[in-house]
């Protein structure tokens, strides 16, 4: 007779092949041959992939008696998500109300595999300060998550255009004389 044997906890995978789990055969008992222990297949410390696999542990006596093949399960589950770096903040100077900036991509590592990365990061960038953030997923649609700063300032003063002379008014009172002129 193999004694019951509950479902092993989840594992956390460790790569895209699963992970190596161990477990201890459950025991068995024989009026005759007395107490051992049941061979079981996937062994116990061997690689399990992602998922569910189904265990069968068998024993058989010195007389060749089968017993009853139990089963139990071996879960392995990936539910960390994946670690993202975003890039560095970049500091850059206005070319107008809206200005193309360079700021690199995130980077992103994952024991599984890295599915896909994306960012909100806009076209062009407004004067002041922008936060991108990066989001990177793997085949669970577990998620990581990462900021970073784009600055975008204004420091170049306004240049004023040249202005001609005006022509010499003649003087309509002791006060002078009243002149209109277009601002540069």
């Amino acid at each position: 007779v193999i004694a019951a044997h509950a479902d092993v906890p989840p594992t956390e995978a460790t790569s895209a092949a699963g992970a190596i789990v161990s477990y201890v055969a459950p025991a068995t008992s024989d009026l005759v041959d007395g107490p051992g222990v049941a061979s079981c297949s996937p062994l116990s410390g061997a690689q399990f992939s992602i998922g569910n696999t189904t265990v069968a542990c068998a024993a058989v006596d010195h007389a060749g008696n089968n017993a009853e093949i139990t089963y139990f399960q071996v879960p392995v589950r990936d539910t960390t998500a994946p670690a993202v770096t975003a890039p560095a903040d970049v500091i850059a100077e206005a070319t107008g109300p809206q200005t193309a900036v360079t700021h690199g991509t995130a980077t992103a590592t994952d024991a599984v595999g890295v599915v896909s990365i994306s960012s909100d990061a806009p076209a062009t960038f407004p004067v002041g300060v922008t936060t991108i953030h990066w989001s990177a997923s793997d085949a669970a649609l577990n998620v990581g998550t990462a900021t970073s700063l784009v600055t975008v300032r204004d420091t170049t003063p306004p240049v004023i255009d040249g202005h001609a002379d005006l022509t010499q008014t003649e003087a309509t009172s002791a006060a002078g004389a009243v002149v209109s002129y277009v601002a540069p």
